[in-house]
Formats: structure tokens, C-alpha cells, sequence
């Protein structure tokens, strides 16, 4: 009696499935090749082939193909790679935090440490934009001051841009600058060039 081999469950993925037919395609074709000779030369020789063993013959046939399908499809599944996983965790490593131009945080006061003291420097280092003259200035104003930002801390008014030399930089929680129309609103006119609102650690 005959030991059939246990049935084998291929590992197969949609996007193989065309290069696992070719293997099986040409197997099939060997043995239908060799089933057609071997007709041939029966029926010159006066032999014909029993039915059961037509029927053997083709269950070889696909236990072959079904074996070489799960071979084929293990090498294919081993070798794969999650190419989804990788892009993503290269687009996750490749983006870098962007700073708000018109802010200046507690963690970037205290990375310059080193050389800035006063506010004025942190401004001059990190954000300089922030200390030019925005918008049109009083048509009297012939030195451009009202052009320039106002500096306020914690929301009162402070003086002009030479005050920010006289606030510790170990004191402030954040610097913050606000356009004409924002800083209109808040404190109403006055404010053409801004300001520059400096939050302490209170």
C-alpha cells in the first residue's frame, strides 16, 4: 500500500502567486509530455494503460506541484521584508521640529546659556527679525522708532527695544513677538512695529 505524503499548506502571498505558476506550469507540462510519449508508445506496441494507474499517475502529479508550490513559496516568504514598516520609520526619522519664527521657548533660552544673558542677546541669536522695524512709522517720526516693536513683560508695557538688555535670560519663560494688529487689539494703539512680549518664570 501505498504512503501518501501529508498534504503541504504553501505560505504564498498575492504578489508571488505569478512566479510560483511557472515552476508548477513547467512540471506539469514534463509529466504530460512523458504521459503522451508514453501513450505513443503503448499503442505501437499493442499496450494500453490501466485506468487505476492513470489515476495514480495524475495524484503524483499534483503532489509533485503541490510540493514544489510550498518550497517555492517558504523560499519567497523567508526572504521578504516589511517594506511598509521601512518607510514609515523613514519618514518618522526624517522629520525635524520646526521652530515657530516668532517665539522662543523656555528650551531654546536655556541652550544658550553659554552666551546669551539678557533678552536682547537671545533675540540677536536666535530670532534678530524680531528687532527690525515693521510697517509705516509716524510721518513726525523722523528716527523710525514708532516702527519698531514695543517691548512689554508679562503684559505691561516696558519700554523700547534697549530695555530687553535689563531682563535675565535664567528669568524668562518665553519671548514671544506679536504683529501690529494682534498687539492692537490686546493694548490697543500705539503699536505699529509690534511687540515683543517677554513671559518671566514668576
Amino acid at each position: 500500500m501505498n504512503s501518501w505524503p501529508a498534504p503541504v499548506r504553501p505560505i504564498v502571498r498575492v504578489g508571488d502567486i505569478g512566479g510560483l505558476l511557472v515552476p508548477v506550469a513547467a512540471h506539469l507540462a514534463r509529466n504530460q509530455s512523458d504521459d503522451q510519449r508514453g501513450a505513443e508508445s503503448a499503442v505501437s506496441t499493442g499496450r494500453t494503460s490501466h485506468p487505476l494507474e492513470a489515476t495514480m499517475r495524475a495524484a503524483r502529479m499534483m503532489v509533485a506541484a503541490l510540493v514544489t508550490a510550498g518550497s517555492w513559496g517558504c523560499a519567497s516568504g523567508g526572504g521578504s521584508t516589511n517594506v511598509g514598516a521601512g518607510i514609515g520609520a523613514g519618514s518618522g526619522a526624517s522629520r525635524t521640529a520646526r521652530r515657530n519664527p516668532e517665539i522662543i521657548d523656555e528650551s531654546e533660552i536655556a541652550s544658550r546659556a553659554s552666551d546669551a544673558a539678557n533678552a536682547l542677546q537671545i533675540i540677536q541669536k536666535l530670532r534678530p527679525q524680531m528687532l527690525t522695524g515693521r510697517g509705516l512709522g509716524s510721518p513726525t517720526d523722523v528716527t523710525g522708532e514708532t516702527a519698531r516693536p514695543k517691548v512689554y513683560v508679562d503684559n505691561i508695557s516696558y519700554g523700547d527695544l534697549s530695555t530687553l538688555s535689563n531682563l535675565n535670560a535664567t528669568q524668562i519663560r518665553e519671548i514671544r513677538f506679536l504683529n501690529s494688529r494682534d498687539a492692537t487689539t490686546q493694548w490697543g494703539t500705539g503699536h505699529m512695529g509690534g511687540v515683543i512680549l517677554v513671559t518671566t518664570k514668576r
